[in-house]
């Protein structure tokens, strides 16, 4: 059976914690593979599976242990072009990492592609997601660092840094402003996504006995690290948590609810003193409302790793802002990343086998087509 493509696929996939993705319109597929279910649920047998990632014996033993042992496991590099085109023609499961091309989504007996990469926002279009092919990604591998690079941003404001480093540099004991200062207990955090990273930062910012309010798409069981839980599904906004947090946290991934959720409205709901931190996509934030805020002191800063365009344009005012901190989209990794990311992937090869919820699935809630 034949597929008709209308419109080459373009897609570039970056080793960055990110993916920079290119996609033309995908039309008229056929219905040659099962389609997983609205849980994410696809079983069958992992007869050929692809991998490009640069990984180590001990790291290729954790993948293979979850296969059939006549499963035919092949490996290269992105660069080997002749191979990946041959390994294209017969794999159901391909496991891929950067510099991957065009004629991925095109292989003909693909059913399910995991990019090692946390955020998917620039492959959650209609067109893919009309297609029988599953994606997952790496989401949760980096979530401890990132919660601390939230808490990394509440310190530096809370001690004002740049007044304590520019003391030091005087030679001048005291600084500006330290009268006025706050430790991080007692005062309240606002967590917007509830995801690996959220949860993660959720569960510090309680060991620190700050007040945790959080916002999630769907209902769950309130955790015990979370004080109120607001949820999308039980039709509560983020208006509560924007006006009493005192700081707010974006943890979110990017999809059409998502984008420019804090924005000029919101900015006015916070109190003058809220910062503002963002280690989600930086489209989730309206930038240009974000610097007016910032510079009519409607709220005391922000702390920003994500930016709408990356890397963050020269002539951009946050560079120049005092009260923001910007850091370039890199958090300190955690120890073994690689392994991190290729424990999702067992995971998921258990999942997909048994007919199981796969996780990280891209679903239509995860649709961004606004930018």
């Amino acid at each position: 059976m034949r597929i008709y493509i209308n419109s080459f696929i373009n897609i570039i996939v970056e080793e960055a914690p990110h993916i920079t993705t290119s996609i033309a319109m995908i039309t008229n597929l056929t219905n040659r593979y099962q389609r997983t279910d609205k849980e994410g649920r696809m079983a069958g047998k992992i007869k050929n599976i692809l991998i490009t990632l640069p990984i180590k014996d001990h790291h290729l033993k954790k993948l293979t242990d979850c296969l059939d042992p006549d499963a035919n496991v092949i490996q290269c590099r992105p660069s080997e072009k002749e191979a990946l085109a041959e390994a294209l023609k017969i794999v159901d499961v391909a496991i891929v990492g950067g510099g991957v091309g065009r004629d991925l989504f095109t292989a003909p007996n693909l059913k399910w592609i995991h990019f090692d990469a946390a955020g998917l926002d620039n492959l959650a279009k209609t067109p893919l997601l009309d297609t029988n092919i599953a994606i997952t990604g790496s989401a949760g591998r980096s979530a401890p660092a990132l919660a601390e690079h939230v808490i990394y941003f509440m310190l530096s404001f809370s001690y004002r840094s740049r007044a304590i480093f520019a003391s030091q540099s005087e030679k001048k004991w005291g600084y500006e402003g330290q009268e006025d200062t706050a430790a991080l207990f007692a005062q309240t955090i606002g967590i917007l996504g509830l995801g690996n990273t959220g949860v993660a930062l959720a569960k510090r910012a309680k060991a620190l006995e700050m007040t945790v309010l959080a916002h999630k798409r769907s209902n769950i069981e309130k955790p015990c690290y979370i004080d109120t839980l607001y949820t999308e599904e039980n039709g509560d906004s983020i208006d509560e948590i924007v006006e009493k947090s005192d700081f707010i946290a974006v943890c979110t991934p990017l999809n059409n609810k998502t984008y420019h959720m804090l924005g000029e409205r919101e900015f006015k709901m916070m109190k003058n003193t809220a910062v503002v931190a963002n280690v989600g996509r930086g489209a989730c934030i309206d930038e240009k409302a974000l610097i007016e805020a910032l510079r009519s002191g409607e709220i005391a800063g922000a702390g920003l790793d994500t930016f709408e365009k990356e890397p963050l344009p020269e002539d951009s005012p946050l560079w120049g802002l005092d009260n923001a901190i910007v850091t370039p989209h890199f958090t300190p990794p955690c120890p073994d990343k690689i392994g991190r990311s290729l424990d999702i992937v067992a995971e998921n090869l258990i999942h997909y086998q048994k007919g199981e919820p796969m996780r990280n699935l891209l679903t239509r809630a995860d649709i961004f087509e606004l930018a």
